[in-house]
């Protein structure tokens, strides 16, 4: 006897991967277009029709990262990498999107990760040497308020306060660039 549940279950689940790829076609048209946050949102439809679609977290991440939700991108990257850790490209993104979330440590590992993936691969290549670079200017410049406050607190700097987030974000991370 045919057990019309499982049928039905069957054609549901059919259903919803062929409108996911849909909602995930529309979204990719939609970036090709420059509307990333309407991209975005035919990207979350897509994942809720089918959430095992590791090229839809790649996607989405890229709008994101298009629009600077660079921990949205961040948390999309992530997810495409548990499906697949083999991709290089996916580390150079969440690299240049923890370079624009300031997290220069982790912008230098993942573009590390990318080369040893891809070992030829110039922009993962030239994205680690000028992440190192700006992290190396971003401690040049904490070295210098130092300095010339004398460890002040809202000296220098226009009063600004701006020690606490040096020492934050880049004091502990001046080994990590070598």
């Amino acid at each position: 006897m045919i057990d019309n549940r499982k049928i039905e279950k069957s054609n549901n689940e059919d259903a919803n991967l062929k409108l996911a790829l849909v909602y995930h076609s529309r979204a990719i048209s939609k970036c090709d277009q420059g509307d990333f946050t309407g991209a975005i949102l035919d990207f979350d439809k897509a994942i809720q029709l089918d959430p095992y679609n590791q090229d839809i977290y790649f996607n989405r991440g890229y709008a994101k990262l298009k629009i600077s939700d660079f921990l949205g991108a961040i948390q999309d990257y992530d997810k495409f990498i548990e499906f697949d850790p083999t991709d290089g490209v996916a580390f150079i993104d969440r690299g240049n999107a923890k370079r624009g979330f300031l997290d220069f440590a982790g912008a230098i590992e993942d573009y590390k990760k990318a080369i040893e993936i891809y070992p030829d691969d110039l922009e993962a290549k030239n994205n680690l040497e000028l992440t190192k670079a700006e992290l190396k200017d971003i401690i040049g410049t904490y070295e210098h308020f130092n300095k010339t406050t004398g460890g002040g607190e809202t000296e220098g700097m226009h009063g600004y306060g701006l020690k606490p987030f040096l020492i934050f974000e880049i004091g502990p991370r001046k080994s990590e660039i070598s």
